[in-house]
């Protein structure tokens, strides 16, 4: 169902059927809501191993003072939509992914950008992975379509 994209070990997954991505309208619901169908199991644990790459705090913060907590692709702002809960937080996506580079390196801030999770998460769903660039574009894109 899900294969490592970067081989045996790798930190990123993918899933290898994409049809299980398709919503099955089969589904079946009593009048008021309750689901009737197949009882399906989740929540086994399980052992994964991953490798992860270390972040350094101070470069995301200095990210962060120098492109603030607006995600770079759409400008959502967690503050301004969830409160103080939203407060100071961002993703922060670096320009070539540390999985790409695979050792330590010196970086500074302008090899990182902010960005929010669904960006984010839009950014790494497949490789090759969208630059910063094309993901701007094909929100910009579905915002015209949109109006």
């Amino acid at each position: 169902m899900f294969f490592s994209v970067e081989g045996l070990h790798g930190g990123i997954w993918g899933i290898r059927d994409q049809s299980l991505l398709e919503t099955d309208d089969s589904y079946d619901y009593t009048s008021n809501g309750e689901y009737q169908g197949e009882q399906l199991t989740e929540g086994i644990a399980k052992r994964v191993s991953v490798n992860v790459f270390e972040r350094n705090r101070q470069l995301r913060t200095q990210c962060i003072n120098l492109y603030g907590t607006d995600c770079i692709v759409c400008a959502f702002n967690f503050a301004h939509h969830y409160g103080i809960r939203g407060e100071g937080f961002i993703e922060v996506y670096h320009i070539v992914p540390l999985s790409e580079i695979r050792k330590s390196y010196l970086a500074n801030p302008s090899d990182l950008r902010p960005v929010c999770s669904n960006c984010h998460s839009m950014i790494h769903r497949f490789k090759p992975f969208l630059t910063i660039s094309e993901i701007t574009d094909l929100v910009e894109m579905q915002r015209a379509n949109t109006l």
